[in-house]
C-alpha cells in the first residue's frame, strides 16, 4: 500500500532503561503505583523510529486507575540526542534518563520553550501526536492523586492513519479538518487489526486476561466456583495444572498445589504409613482411616485462605481420602497439633532484674 505504517509497543525491557518514580515494575511488565506520595512518573527511554523527521501519530496509554488519580502525558521529538542550549551541549539521554537529580530538573526538557511542537495532554489516555516531528520520540507519563493504578501498555503509532493517504494529495494535507476526521476511523480500524494480530496471546497462559483463565480453568477440569484466587494466583495454578492433573492423587500433587495457593511447602502425613506406635495416639491426630491424610503447614491463615485450600486439594486426592489441614502458628503449645525439626530446643529460662537494663526475649515470665 502507499502508506509506511509503523507500530512501537513499550515492553519490559525498555522501561528498565528509563527513569521512573513512585511505580513498581511487575514481572509483566506493568508499572504499579506506589502507596507514598501523590506524584507517579515515568521518563519513558526514547524511542528511535531510525528515521529523520518522521512524523508521529497515535498515542495510547492503556492504564487502570481509580477515579480521583489523574493521567498527564507530555511528549517531544528530536533528530539528535544532543543539542546546543547557549555554549553547551546537552545529552539528553544522561539528563533524562539518570537516576540522579530531581524530577523538576527532567521535567524542563518536555516545556514548549525547549522543544517547538511539544505536547501536553490532561486526563487524556488516547491522543493524536500531530505536530510532533523528528527521529527520537520521548514521553513523559504522569499519575497524580493517591490509590492504586496500573500502566498497562503504551503504544504508539506512525504516521497515526491509515487512510489519508489514500486520497489524492490535494486532500493529504495533515492536522487538517479532514486529517483528524479520518483518524477517528483509523484509530477504530487498528483497534481491531492489534487485537487479531495478538489473538495468539490470549491462547497463552502467561498473557491472557482474566476471563479467558477462568475459561481455560474449566477446560482444564478445575472448578474456580468458589472465586477463592486472585488473577496471579489462578494464573500461576493453570501453569502448572496439566502437571497436576497427570498426578492427581497423589503425594506430589497435594504439595505441589499447597505451594502454589500458599506460597510455600507443606509436610504431609499419611495415616496408612504410620505402622509402628500408639495406634490410639496416630488415630486422634492423623484420623482412624487409612485413606486420611494430615497437612502440616507452618504458619497462620485467615479463614478465606483455609477455605481456598480446602476446596482446591478436594479436587485432588483420593475419593475416599479425607484432609485435615493443620495451621502451626509461630507459639506452639505441647499438647496441641505440632511438629519438632532438627533445630527445635526447649526454652531455658534466664533470671534477670528489670533495674540492670537488661533486654528481654519474646519469652519473658515475671515471677513475683
Amino acid at each position: 500500500m502507499a502508506y509506511a505504517f509503523k507500530n512501537y509497543t513499550v515492553r519490559k525491557s525498555r522501561i528498565e532503561k528509563s527513569y521512573y518514580r513512585g511505580f513498581i515494575l511487575k514481572e509483566n511488565g506493568r508499572l504499579l503505583t506506589t502507596s507514598d506520595g501523590q506524584r507517579h512518573i515515568l521518563f519513558l527511554q526514547y524511542i528511535d523510529s531510525g528515521e529523520p523527521d518522521l512524523e508521529w501519530g497515535r498515542l495510547k496509554v492503556d492504564v487502570t486507575m481509580e477515579r480521583e488519580m489523574v493521567l498527564s502525558i507530555q511528549a517531544f521529538a528530536v533528530n539528535c540526542l544532543d543539542y546546543r542550549k547557549g555554549n553547551r551541549v546537552i545529552d539528553l539521554e544522561r539528563q533524562i534518563l539518570s537516576q540522579e537529580g530531581n524530577t523538576e530538573d527532567k521535567e524542563v526538557y518536555f516545556s514548549q520553550t525547549d522543544f517547538a511542537g511539544s505536547k501536553k495532554f490532561i486526563g487524556c489516555e488516547d491522543v493524536l501526536l500531530y505536530g510532533i516531528k523528528g527521529r527520537y520520540l520521548w514521553l513523559c507519563i504522569e499519575l497524580l492523586g493517591t490509590g492504586i493504578a496500573f500502566i498497562n501498555s503504551i503504544n504508539v503509532d506512525s504516521p497515526g492513519d491509515i487512510m489519508l493517504d489514500v486520497f489524492p494529495e490535494i486532500y493529504q494535507e495533515r492536522e487538517s479538518f479532514l486529517h483528524r476526521y479520518l483518524s477517528v476511523f483509523s484509530s477504530v480500524f487498528m483497534d481491531f487489526e492489534y487485537k487479531i494480530e495478538g489473538i495468539h496471546n490470549e491462547m497463552d497462559l502467561e498473557t491472557a486476561g482474566a476471563d479467558m483463565l477462568k475459561v481455560f480453568g474449566e477446560w482444564m477440569g478445575l472448578n474456580l466456583s468458589g472465586s477463592f484466587l486472585s488473577e496471579e494466583k489462578l494464573r500461576s495454578l493453570l501453569i502448572r495444572l496439566h502437571a497436576f492433573n497427570r498426578m492427581k492423587g497423589t503425594k506430589q500433587s497435594v504439595l505441589g498445589l499447597t505451594e502454589v495457593l500458599l506460597g510455600e511447602p507443606g509436610i504431609l502425613v499419611e495415616r496408612n504409613l504410620l505402622e509402628h506406635g500408639d495406634r490410639g495416639l496416630y488415630d486422634a491426630l492423623y484420623g482412624n482411616s487409612p485413606y486420611d491424610i494430615t497437612l502440616l503447614i507452618n504458619g497462620r491463615a485467615d479463614e478465606q485462605t483455609q477455605s481456598c485450600l480446602l476446596f482446591y486439594l478436594k479436587q485432588f486426592i483420593p475419593v475416599r481420602s479425607r484432609v485435615k489441614i493443620v495451621f502451626l502458628n509461630q507459639c506452639c503449645n505441647l499438647d496441641s497439633y505440632c511438629y519438632l525439626d532438627v533445630n527445635a530446643a526447649i526454652y531455658t529460662g534466664v533470671p534477670g532484674t528489670m533495674d540492670r537494663q537488661q533486654g528481654l526475649d519474646g519469652n519473658v515470665i515475671l515471677k513475683l
